[in-house]
């Protein structure tokens, strides 16, 4: 990674390329890096003896105010923490029709997000052979394509949904708390990402039972606010990361906003929906096509146009 332009400071079409010059320097995306290096470097020198080797910890950054941290097999209580809160939601008040409902929505907004990210960034030119520093410049455009993508897979999915109902929300989250059991089974480290927002979602729709309602409500905002917040921060280190090649894994994090978004969903007709998820799609679709007719950026490097 280049300590002049990396992908983590914001700029990555000028990641390798001639526009990488001092003058372009992201200072503060280098002092933060030396900072680090700084640091370890002193811990190391100055310890008795070397660190040995601990158990696994899962941790992320929280909207960049903290870093949360725990334990990896911290991880099953938090889960069920999570289930108990869906329980407590959905207690009497279930039926099987709903909560069918809400897990073919999920799946419904996998397949149909994965589908159109797909079919998308072929769109927008990955299916021909391309300059990797070319389609770099365009992540801007590629991360525009992939939220329109997003959009119109929630936006069908909530089309088959029962607006305000818990029971839709706790279907909505069935499939999810598989993923997120087989993600803590095989990756400990990694399924924060899952378990979180279901943790979140679930104590809000909990909070919904309680007597007065006001409460709930605002608990239940709070929530979507917090869970699509970090979907949506997650999904632009996505498509920095992996975007140019594979978009479809920000499917999950587009499903695992459902939750926490049907309790707040006012009744639609279907056909606004329908309209409103053409719309999304059909944008995303043009600025594939932007993307795909954009002339060669001028900071695509000479050597990486004759590999």
């Amino acid at each position: 990674m280049s300590p002049i332009i990396c992908p983590s400071s914001g700029r990555p079409g000028l990641y390798h390329s001639p526009d990488a010059t001092p003058e372009n320097l992201d200072r503060g995306a280098l002092q933060h890096m030396g900072m680090q290096t700084l640091d370890l470097t002193r811990a190391l020198a100055n310890a008795e003896r070397l660190p040995a080797p601990a158990p696994d910890r899962a941790f992320f950054d929280l909207y960049g105010l903290t870093m949360i941290a725990y334990p990896a097999a911290f991880g099953w209580v938090l889960l069920a923490i999570a289930g108990i809160a869906y329980g407590v939601a959905g207690w009497r008040s279930v039926t099987f029709g709903e909560v069918l409902r809400g897990a073919g929505g999920t799946l419904l907004t996998l397949m149909i997000a994965a589908a159109l990210l797909h079919v998308g960034n072929l769109a927008s030119g990955a299916g021909a052979p391309v300059n990797y520093y070319d389609r770099l410049a365009a992540i801007a455009k590629l991360e525009l394509q992939a939220l329109m993508m997003c959009l119109a897979a929630l936006t069908f999915a909530v089309a088959i949904a029962v607006p305000g109902r818990p029971a839709v929300a706790i279907g909505a989250a069935l499939p999810l708390f598989l993923i997120a059991i087989a993600v803590q089974t095989l990756a400990p480290p990694a399924a924060y990402l899952i378990i979180m927002p279901l943790l979140v979602g679930g104590v809000a729709l909990a909070a919904t039972t309680w007597p007065g309602g006001g409460f709930g409500t605002a608990a239940t905002i709070a929530a979507a606010a917090l869970v699509t917040g970090l979907m949506l921060a997650t999904g632009f280190l996505l498509i920095e990361g992996v975007g140019p090649d594979r978009p479809e894994p920000a499917a999950l994090l587009t499903a695992l906003c459902l939750p926490v978004i049907w309790p707040l969903v006012p009744p639609v007709k279907l056909r606004v929906l329908f309209v409103l998820g053409t719309a999304f799609a059909l944008t995303g679709f043009a600025v594939a096509l932007w993307v795909w007719l954009d002339p060669v950026a001028n900071s695509v490097a000479i050597y990486s146009q004759f590999s």
